[in-house]
């Protein structure tokens, strides 16, 4: 299905104003994507606002599929390095590594 296609759907839903509908859609992205569709067009942008993190049921439900998301995703394992003796002046990070800036400059 292309983007047009699922712009059509939703355009649809939102002139029958199927709301449960539409919220079940924007329930079931993970939350960057749902952070980008906030970008869509302003008619998005309210509804999340305002119909999703405005509604305690929502915001309640969006909390607790957050929550467990981050509960049960997968363990990044964990390297101990070695005693160097020297402070950490400084912490960078991307998806898979943390990068320490040292005293030493090393």
């Amino acid at each position: 299905m292309s983007k047009d296609e699922q712009n059509d759907i939703m355009k649809k839903l939102f002139k029958h104003d199927l709301d449960e509908a539409i919220l079940k859609v924007f329930f079931y992205l993970d939350p960057d994507s749902l952070k980008q569709s906030r970008c869509v067009s302003w008619e998005w942008n309210n509804f999340i606002m305002y119909r999703m993190w405005n509604s305690k049921t929502w915001r309640k439900k969006l909390k607790r599929r957050l929550e467990s998301r981050w509960r049960n995703r997968r363990q990044v394992p964990i390297t101990e390095l070695a005693e160097t003796g020297n402070t950490v002046m400084s912490m960078e990070c991307d998806e898979q590594t943390v990068y320490c800036g040292l005293s030493n400059g090393g």
